[in-house]
């Protein structure tokens, strides 16, 4: 099993994933999280991968700018690249 997290690079970015969660999963926050650089990150929870590639195919459209995460396990998040 893994998880899905989403490091907002800039506030344009945040409000428009606050604004997603909020209409999927409103419960969810920002959390900082222990990630496997051994640095702690404010990551965002997704709710499954498809949220991920949604916002990677709005994100020039939309300008957001972010990093994407992966926990398998239960081991630290740690960074995953897109293509």
């Amino acid at each position: 099993m893994c998880e899905w997290f989403i490091e907002p690079k800039d506030a344009n970015t945040n409000r428009i994933i606050a604004e997603r969660l909020a209409e999927m999963a409103p419960e969810e926050e920002d959390h900082e999280v222990l990630c496997a650089d051994l640095t702690r990150h404010n990551l965002w929870r997704a709710p499954n991968h498809s949220f991920i590639a949604e916002l990677k195919r709005n994100a020039g459209q939309l300008w957001l700018n972010f990093k994407v995460y992966r926990r398998v396990g239960n081991g630290l998040p740690k960074h995953f690249v897109l293509f």
